[in-house]
Formats: structure tokens, C-alpha cells, sequence
């Protein structure tokens, strides 16, 4: 009850160029509506009110400018000038699940379609068919596209062939390929049957290091393997990239007291990563919506064992710090 009733003091009304309602992460300083968090947002709203999870999502295509791009943050008045993790259609998917909508699944199409395209065309620096986050200068926040904003990945300032972000992309062409086959678009369906089969092939091919077991980012400026371990290596899992063989030494991971073996599972940076780890951000804290995505990647796999362990100890923790303090952290 507690949860609901703060989610509903994070909506607003249409206004302006936004012709829906529309979510917020907090009041302030956070008061746009961001990219990913509206997603994140309408994972809980879906099981309250699907029409304003729908309504949430529709929100953020409002802002969506004619040649396919949507701003990691905006709110009537101001759009960033960079993007944020695709996964739009993934909240869209969610969201249809619980109430289906095909009118939903035909007025997404398009601006889904439209998104993932500009990635494409946009964020392949080196044109090897592998996207890389927008790279930014200020120290404290290298890549706040990403959504790990001071991650020790981006320590470097290089492009990087993003595990996380190529994971989204793939998945994303996946679930349209799905789409496309209910709206009767049978060549867009084998198209994006096409894009996500390659994705995961070079993702297996660049950014799987079969030594340590796990998924590290590639730095194309260096043309070497990125050594930082992340938890967005986990994230090949949700677009079905890792073979069962790969996603056994994955979870092998969270049992390593020498990786992310932590009493909260899973640590933003691998805990054996001493010259990154910190308690700063994404230098070490464990995020809530990072943990969901990676138990669904796991649930993918049928390893229920390790998605169940994660989401419990993540709701555990939640529930300790709310009784403690009276807030979410």
C-alpha cells in the first residue's frame, strides 16, 4: 500500500507536447520523465492499472522526434540531447501481458520501430554491428545514457561495445519480431528475427571471455577487451544470447566470493575489482531494476534457483531499509 500510494504521487497529468499521463522517478530533483524509469515505473502500475501503465509508456513516444529518437529525459519544455537503454518495447510486452491490446501493439509499433532504428543507425561508431553508449566529459558521469552513469567501465572515456546496451537491442528486435508477426508485417517480423539472431552472434563473438566465464565490454578505441567486471555482463541472458553451458558459469558468478558472491546480490562491479569497487553509485551498490532484469534473464534459462534468490533477497532488503528508515531506497 505504502509503495502504491508513493508510485501515485509520481504522476502527472498531459500537458503540452506530453498528451499522456506520465511517470517521474521523484518530485526532485528527479522531475522529468526519464527513458528507462518510466519502463521500470509501468512494471509495477501494470498490475494496478494497465491503462495508465499503457498511458506511461505512450508518454515517452510523445517526446519522440520524427526521425526516431527519444531523449533520455524529458518534461514539457526540455528533452536531453542523448538517449537512454532501449527497452520500451520489452515495458510494452510486460504491460500487454497482463491486459492484451493489440490497439496497444499497433500504436507502439511504429514509434518502437522508429527508436531502435536511430539506435542503429546512431550508436555503431565503428560500424562492426555492435553499439556503443554515447561517451560524455564529465568524470562524474561518463555515460548517463547508459543508466550506469560513473560505472569504472566507462573510466577509460573509449567507445565500448556496450554488453548491456547490445543485450537491450537484441532483445528488443526479438519482442518486435513478435509484434510484427501479430500485426501481419511478416517481412518487419523476419527482419527483426534477423537483426536479433546476428546481435547475439556478435555478442558471443566480442564480448564473451571464456576464461573468466562472463560478458565484459569491448573497447573499440583500444581494440582490446575491456577488464572491468560489471553486472551488466549478466545482461546477455535476457535476450537469450548465452548458451545453457554460458549461463551455468554466469551463475556460477554468484557463488564466487572472489566476484559477486555479496550478501546482496548483485553488486554493480565485481567485488574482486578492488581499484573500482566503492560505495559510490555504480562502483559497487546493488540497483534494484538491474537486479529484476537479471532474474528475468535467469527465469529465461529455467535457473528459477538463482532468479528466486535474487528477487527474494532484493525484496528482504527493500523491506528491512523501509521498516528501518519509512522509505524506499
Amino acid at each position: 500500500t505504502k509503495a502504491f500510494s508513493q508510485m501515485k504521487t509520481m504522476v502527472y497529468a498531459p500537458e503540452a507536447e506530453i498528451k499522456h499521463c506520465w511517470t517521474t522517478p521523484d518530485r526532485w530533483p528527479h522531475r522529468n520523465m526519464w527513458l528507462w524509469d518510466s519502463v521500470f515505473h509501468v512494471m509495477g502500475f501494470r498490475h494496478l492499472d494497465p491503462a495508465l501503465a499503457r498511458n506511461a509508456l505512450l508518454a515517452v513516444f510523445d517526446l519522440q522526434t520524427e526521425d526516431g529518437f527519444i531523449p533520455l529525459y524529458g518534461r514539457p519544455g526540455l528533452k536531453s540531447q542523448i538517449t537512454q537503454p532501449p527497452i520500451l518495447a520489452f515495458g510494452v510486452k510486460q504491460v500487454n501481458e497482463v491486459e492484451p491490446s493489440p490497439q496497444f501493439i499497433a500504436e507502439a509499433y511504429p514509434h518502437l520501430k522508429g527508436y531502435i532504428e536511430w539506435d542503429l543507425n546512431h550508436r555503431d561508431t565503428d560500424g562492426a554491428g555492435l553499439l556503443e553508449w554515447y561517451i560524455e566529459e564529465n568524470e562524474n558521469c561518463r555515460s548517463g545514457e547508459s543508466g550506469m552513469d560513473n560505472s569504472p567501465r566507462f573510466d577509460t572515456a573509449t567507445q565500448l561495445d556496450a554488453t548491456d546496451f547490445n543485450s537491450f537491442i537484441s532483445l528488443e528486435c526479438e519482442i518486435m519480431a513478435e509484434f510484427a508477426e501479430q500485426l501481419g508485417l511478416d517481412q518487419d517480423a523476419e527482419l527483426w528475427r534477423k537483426r536479433h539472431g546476428t546481435l547475439n552472434r556478435l555478442i558471443n563473438q566480442r564480448l564473451w571471455n571464456d576464461e573468466a566465464g562472463f560478458y565484459f565490454d569491448y573497447d573499440v578505441s583500444d581494440d582490446r577487451m575491456s577488464q572491468v567486471m560489471a553486472s551488466a555482463g549478466f545482461l546477455p541472458l535476457l535476450c537469450g544470447a548465452a548458451s545453457k553451458e554460458q549461463a551455468e558459469k554466469l551463475a556460477a558468478h554468484l557463488d564466487n566470493q572472489q566476484t559477486f558472491k555479496t550478501p546482496l546480490p548483485v553488486a554493480s562491479i565485481g567485488i574482486g575489482d578492488k581499484k573500482s569497487y566503492s560505495k559510490d553509485m555504480w562502483r559497487g551498490p546493488v540497483w534494484v531494476n538491474i537486479n529484476r532484469l537479471i532474474a528475468h534473464g535467469f527465469r529465461r534459462y529455467g535457473m528459477h534457483e538463482q532468479a528466486d534468490m535474487i528477487i527474494d533477497k532484493t525484496v528482504a532488503k527493500i523491506e528491512q531499509m523501509y521498516l528501518k528508515y519509512g522509505t524506499f531506497f
